[in-house]
Formats: structure tokens, sequence, C-alpha cells
């Protein structure tokens, strides 16, 4: 289902407190991944792995490594892709949240497996929150 139908039933249904070990966020949306990640947020912990499933094809242009600093990504348009602003969209969703959340850090995490000959995904560790 869509994510802003379907996820926040699942999380009403998991115990107020229980903090968040592991998100495979693969939304090929802007929308819907602002809105899983807005919706993840406060289940955020210091260990949390958040894995980005198109945002490793925008990390040649630095996109995940801006995301990561809170600065806006390079602009759309680099990566090969059926819709070139896809990878840009996990980009901008996350530099979103940590303006939102302005203590939260993350650590990109080194990755090791391709897609049509280049990385596909990205994988971030929560630091601090």
């Amino acid at each position: 289902g869509l994510f802003n139908a379907s996820l926040p039933a699942f999380l009403a249904a998991r115990p107020p407190g229980e903090r968040l070990a592991f998100a495979n966020v693969d939304c090929d949306l802007l929308s819907s991944a602002r809105v899983v990640l807005r919706l993840l947020a406060r289940r955020l912990a210091r260990g949390t792995l958040l894995h980005f499933h198109e945002l490793g094809l925008a990390a040649a242009a630095g996109a995940a490594a801006a995301a990561a600093a809170g600065r806006a990504p390079p602009p759309p348009g680099r990566a090969k892709t059926p819709r070139p602003e896809a990878p840009f969209d996990e980009a901008i969703a996350l530099r979103e949240l940590l303006e939102a959340h302005p203590s939260l850090r993350l650590e990109l995490l080194p990755r090791t497996g391709k897609a049509h000959g280049r990385e596909q995904a990205a994988l971030f560790r929560v630091i601090g929150v």
C-alpha cells in the first residue's frame, strides 16, 4: 500500500517507545521518502541503520555525502535512470530530515555490491540523536 496509509497503522501497533534498528527506504518518489522519514524520525536511535535504495546512484555526484553533512545535494540529471531525479528524491528527503532534526548525525558506511556497474544503495548509521 501507500506509505502514508500503511506505515502509520504499522507504527501505531508497535510499542510507543520502541526504537528502530533498521529501515530500508526504497521510496521512488520524494513525497513518499518524506512521509517515511517523517514518520520514522522519532524512532531513530544511536546505531539505527538507514538503507536508501537509490541514494547510491547519486553518491557519485556527492548527494549522499551532502545529505549526511546537511547540505543540499547537487542538482538532478547526472544519474542514468528512468527518472533521473529519483536518486536525488531520497537525498532531498534525507536532507530535510537532517534540517528538521539538527542533532541527528549520520555516518555513511562503506558498501560493496553494484547494480548496472555502479553503486545503487547507500547505508547510514545514526551516530547521534
